[in-house]
């Protein structure tokens, strides 16, 4: 019988003369011993400077839309223009619909919002991405600048019965 009984498991083992009973042989001075590779040097690659990381400070954009930079924001933060601010959070955010004649409408749970203006589609990306901050409506009726959204409305409303 073998000395070790899992020897047949190894693959490739030299077999001794352990295994049929016979001892071992001694090792001998005439054995080469292993060549030991000489080390790499280690060299270091010129540091390249580092990229600036993404700015994580909110934007306006316009006086009506403010945007995130690359910082997660939970909750969307709806001011009207008497000062009433509702903050909702993008957790319960289900849907998110624009169409350019009637504006953005959003629905969240417990609530829908209706967002109305000009040039909304940037109001939409926003909000649909998850990086607008603070919807505010318009300070006054005029719009003045032909390029940034325009919010003339937002109406917030309950759908759940209290």
């Amino acid at each position: 019988m073998s000395a070790d009984p899992l020897r047949r498991f190894f693959r490739n083992a030299p077999l001794s003369g352990a295994e049929n009973g016979d001892p071992a042989p001694a090792p001998t001075n005439d054995t080469p011993e292993p060549e030991i590779p000489e080390p790499i040097p280690f060299v270091s690659s010129p540091r390249q400077p580092s990229p600036e990381p993404p700015s994580v400070a909110p934007v306006w954009v316009g006086p009506c839309l403010r945007i995130a930079g690359e910082a997660a924001n939970p909750s969307l933060i709806l001011q009207q223009r008497g000062g009433e601010r509702t903050a909702l959070s993008y957790g319960y955010l289900s849907a998110v619909q624009f169409k350019p004649e009637e504006g953005v409408m959003l629905q969240f749970v417990g609530h829908a919002v209706s967002i109305t203006g000009r040039r909304l589609a940037e109001v939409f990306e926003a909000i649909a991405s998850h990086r607008a901050l603070t919807i505010a409506e318009a300070p006054g009726n005029f719009d003045t600048d032909p390029k940034s959204p325009f919010v003339e409305a937002i109406v917030v409303l309950s759908t759940q019965e209290r």
